[in-house]
């Protein structure tokens, strides 16, 4: 099977689930289809906890 196209979906569901968990939370994609990925992973995001100045 072809890899699914969920990068867009991800952009707004993980945004919003670690929003409703820390506002501080920013959500960043690293590769997910249909972006090029290696065989070693097929979907990669990261969470950061943002300090407030």
């Amino acid at each position: 099977m072809e890899d699914y196209p969920c990068k867009s979906a991800g952009l707004v569901e993980y945004k919003q689930f670690a929003r409703s968990v820390d506002s501080r939370i920013k959500t960043e994609c690293i590769g997910c289809p249909l972006d090029a990925h290696p065989e070693e992973w097929f979907c990669a995001w990261r969470f950061t906890l943002v300090e407030e100045s």
